[in-house]
């Protein structure tokens, strides 16, 4: 009877020894047990007042056309927004962008008059000119955070390589009148339409950093560089009627080119939140050779177009 309660006794404390071992091996790894990384996302969307500077276009037949005149395009607008994504753990990112602007329509007049005693004759004319541009721009970048703290806590250095597609239109109309009499007599109405565009892709490089100024602003830079390569066309078209004979002329003409791009941005940054930013900054899009401003009947002239102006940006999500 005694050895029966013996083995009893052995028998429990054995089982509740092995329970509680258990117990606390398995509180033991469920400690230990660290939660997976969480991918990241953030989306931006952005407004813009824009300036053009750089060539003008020359609306005329040629160089010298005494009604011809040349025009810039007038400020404007832009919208844009931009997607990206990091997977967890990852250092790399991607990112794709979109952005769109066009110009005011700037309008301009140009006139003449002259006189000649031999041979006998006058002659004079006038022209209505107006002129606009718009654009489009598309990015896809792959994109590695390194120099994480370089620039003080909370800062990133982020290097980036892609693809930038870039689409120009500028376009306007002159509507002219030109009548001499004498020993040359004629009269002549025109109204003419050009269009200069401009189409390309090509890789870019570049870098985006953030510097943390207190503990709820921070100031972002970002630099870039591209090679397009593309189409350059010119074209005019629309009707004349020279001394009551009515024609409808059509001349174009194209080349492929290769257009360098440079962009720079810098931007005092409010985070509202963790996963919230207001962004307010400067922006310069500059590219060069990048229309064919030239007279129709002249050779092509290439012509530099630089956008900039001041931006907004809201950000949300856990990047950007």
């Amino acid at each position: 009877m005694l050895r029966l309660r013996t083995f009893r006794s052995t028998v429990l404390a054995t089982v509740s020894a092995t329970a509680l071992f258990v117990t606390v091996e398995r509180g033991a790894l469920a400690a230990d047990v660290v939660a997976p990384g969480q991918d990241r996302w953030w989306a931006a969307v952005e407004g813009q007042y824009l300036f053009f500077d750089g060539d003008s276009a020359l609306y005329g037949l040629f160089e010298n056309d005494p009604i011809g005149i040349s025009l810039e395009p007038k400020e404007g607008w832009g919208v844009g927004g931009e997607v990206g994504f990091q997977p967890a753990g990852s250092p790399w990112s991607f990112l794709a962008r979109l952005r769109y602007g066009e110009s005011n329509k700037e309008d301009g007049e140009s006139s003449f008059y002259m006189e000649s005693d031999e041979p006998p004759f006058i002659a004079g004319g006038q022209a209505s000119v107006d002129h606009r541009e718009r654009h489009y721009m598309a990015d896809l970048e792959i994109g590695r955070d390194v120099g994480l703290g370089t620039l003080g806590d909370g800062s990133n250095i982020r290097l980036f390589a892609g693809l930038r597609y870039a689409q120009f239109k500028g376009k306007g109309a002159v509507s002219s009148n030109f009548s001499s009499s004498g020993y040359y007599s004629g009269y002549e109405t025109g109204d003419l339409d050009y269009k200069r565009t401009f189409s390309g892709i090509g890789p870019r490089i570049g870098f985006g950093a953030m510097m943390h100024l207190a503990d709820q602003f921070a100031l972002d830079v970002a630099a870039a560089g591209a090679l397009l390569f593309g189409k350059q066309k010119h074209k005019l078209s629309g009707s004349v009627t020279s001394s009551g004979t009515a024609f409808e002329p059509d001349i174009s003409r194209s080349k492929s080119v290769v257009v360098p791009n440079l962009e720079a941005s810098a931007a005092l940054s409010w985070l509202v939140t963790e996963n919230a930013k207001f962004s307010l900054g400067y922006r310069v899009d500059s590219y060069f050779g990048l229309y064919d401003t030239a007279a129709p009947f002249d050779e092509r002239d290439k012509g530099d177009r630089i956008i900039h102006g001041p931006f907004v940006k809201v950000s949300i999500g856990d990047g950007g």
